[in-house]
């Protein structure tokens, strides 16, 4: 079944942004469904940097969306990433380093995908979306 899915609740009304958090959110299933099927923790470490290699790509990109946008809250959303990709490092090294993958790792992910999508991203979905609207 996977940790979950995509609904509406998440559509922030950025095409690029809505596809790059689809993204994370399968390779966040694809993670699960490893752990769940016991597979090897090699197949679960590739997972998990496949997952750290997308997000910080994608937070890459949503910072370059939010400068183009001149995003009042950047400096903000920033730091937020960083916490989030260094708590992902943290479970992470973790793991390299013996531990198991367990409920408050993937209850860090869902909280971390849905409440930042339907938090703060929803917020810079408006305004591109009003930006959009007056162009």
């Amino acid at each position: 079944m996977g940790l979950m899915e995509w609904s509406d609740k998440l559509d922030i009304g950025v095409p690029t942004m809505n596809h790059e958090h689809q993204n994370l959110l399968n390779l966040m299933n694809q993670l699960f469904d490893k752990w769940e099927k016991k597979a090897s923790r090699a197949e679960i470490q590739t997972a998990i940097e496949k997952l750290k290699v997308a997000t910080t790509d994608h937070f890459k990109h949503e910072e370059v969306h939010l400068e183009k946008i001149k995003w009042e809250k950047l400096a903000s959303h920033k730091i937020i990433h960083k916490r989030l990709l260094d708590d992902l490092d943290k479970f992470e090294k973790e793991y390299k380093a013996g531990a198991e993958l367990g409920k408050p790792f993937f209850t860090f992910l869902k909280m971390w995908l849905t409440g930042h999508i339907q938090g703060i991203d929803s917020e810079y979905g408006t305004k591109t979306q009003s930006l959009n609207k007056s162009a």
